[in-house]
């Protein structure tokens, strides 16, 4: 299955634990967002990036369904990580993009919580390839 990352939902990440991005070069591809299921880990990850599940749990103890960047590191911009709730993506990174006063209450609002309440957050891969977790 091909799709855009931001679409993937809570019952596809908890279905197919593993998604990797498309290089250009690869026909199926839409864009640099195009993503596609892995049925088995691979036993050697190509030259590419994948995604994992996750499973994230906020500061009050509330577990959330995710997904992380497949890097082993302590920059949020490598691991990028995402909370799923339903089909709706909480994204914890946005680049260079600062998101608006707006957009963050409406991420506390659909998790129904708030900043203490919120943070800080733990994750934990819940895949592990070529020796990551």
């Amino acid at each position: 299955m091909v799709k855009q990352v931001y679409e993937i939902t809570e019952q596809e990440i908890l279905e197919t634990q593993l998604w990797e991005f498309l290089s250009e070069d690869d026909d199926r591809a839409l864009d640099e967002a195009s993503v596609v299921a892995h049925a088995k880990i691979p036993s050697k990850a190509p030259d590419s990036i994948f995604i994992s599940y996750a499973i994230f749990t906020i500061n009050n103890g509330t577990k959330y369904n995710g997904y992380i960047y497949g890097e082993q590191s302590e920059n949020l911009g490598f691991i990028q990580p995402v909370i799923i709730y339903g089909k709706k993506q909480i994204p914890f990174w946005s680049g260079i993009i600062k998101p608006s006063k707006e957009q963050i209450i409406k991420f506390y609002n659909l998790l129904e919580t708030d900043k203490r309440q919120l943070f800080p957050i733990k994750w934990e891969s819940q895949v592990c390839y070529n020796g990551l977790q």
